[in-house]
């Protein structure tokens, strides 16, 4: 039982670093579309970012 508990904690964190990452790449984006570079282009990037497991 132990042996759970530091498993569900590094799965947690795991689940955070991911989410971190694809918010940075979402803002990477939205930086890009304020700059000029298309609106359909930035959105295809969102949804496959957010269609990412």
């Amino acid at each position: 039982m132990t042996g759970t508990v530091p498993q569900t904690i590094h799965q947690a964190k795991a689940a955070a670093s991911e989410r971190k990452k694809r918010e940075t790449a979402i803002h990477r984006i939205l930086d890009q579309y304020q700059q000029g570079r298309g609106p359909s282009a930035c959105m295809d990037d969102i949804k496959r970012i957010l269609a990412r497991n």
